[in-house]
């Protein structure tokens, strides 16, 4: 399911897409996820801004799995 779209930039969402192959069940089928922050919407191609700041660029028609995802929590400070 793809629950994401351009109006979900700037938020945090996963998304699984194909990476080798043209179909779930096919043979050889590979997928990867990526995480991060919605940063571009194209016609074709979505990116996403990952944590350590790499623009990951996905094919639209090659993501199987997307959605909005809730913020980072904070982390808390470590007080002996």
């Amino acid at each position: 399911m793809v629950a994401i779209s351009e109006e979900n930039q700037g938020q945090r969402v996963s998304v699984r897409y194909l990476l080798q192959g043209q179909a779930p069940g096919e043979q050889d089928v590979l997928f990867t996820d990526v995480l991060g922050h919605l940063e571009q919407w194209g016609p074709t191609t979505a990116g996403i801004r990952r944590k350590n700041g790499q623009l990951v660029e996905v094919e639209i028609a090659k993501i199987v799995a997307a959605k909005v995802i809730p913020p980072e929590p904070k982390r808390r400070s470590s007080s002996a």
